[in-house]
């Protein structure tokens, strides 16, 4: 197991951010902020994000781009030192996605028209992911102790057509719809 653990710094207060632009509407901003040591036992640390981007895929049949994509993310940290043995570390994070259609269509199509398709509908994938963790540290004269507890929280729904054409198959067309929510605590 590899741990990596970043400490508060005891002076001063941290602030970063960046940001990206590039093609299709390429856009990446990202900021952070972290505390120093408040009264010898608080520290705070935020980060976060949103990232992106215009699909690279058209679709001749309404003109819309089909593959689009964009994220927001965060993170949260609170440090509460209750004595040179006991610390504890409390983190949140959560991430929302929304991403266009798969970029999938006539094989054909797609060899003479390269990132264009022809397609009469156009679905998406949404995911929400949520997460907590408590850190617990004990550093004792003879013993170490760590306890980490936390949960992940997800749900993601998708939605689209199969069959990739522009009129529907004998089957109906029917769209294809997954719906997931899954939770996983330890």
């Amino acid at each position: 197991m590899i741990n990596i653990s970043s400490r508060p710094s005891s002076e001063r207060w941290n602030v970063q951010a960046e940001g990206a632009y590039g093609n299709y509407s390429y856009r990446d901003l990202r900021a952070s902020v972290s505390s120093p040591l408040l009264k010898e036992r608080f520290s705070l640390n935020l980060a976060g994000g949103y990232s992106g981007r215009d699909g690279y895929t058209d679709n001749d049949l309404t003109g819309h781009d089909l593959d689009s994509r964009a994220a927001g993310f965060g993170k949260g940290q609170l440090f509460f030192k209750v004595n040179d043995q006991w610390k504890i570390r409390w983190i949140v994070s959560g991430e929302r996605d929304r991403d266009g259609d798969y970029a999938l269509g006539d094989l054909g199509y797609i060899r003479a028209n390269p990132n264009h398709v022809n397609r009469d509908f156009e679905g998406y994938t949404h995911r929400g992911v949520g997460s907590t963790t408590l850190v617990v540290d004990y550093a004792g004269a003879t013993v170490d102790f760590s306890s980490i507890s936390g949960g992940v929280w997800w749900k993601t729904h998708s939605l689209t057509d199969l069959d990739y054409q522009t009129a529907a198959l004998a089957n109906g067309g029917l769209y294809a719809i997954r719906d997931s929510t899954e939770h996983s605590i330890s």
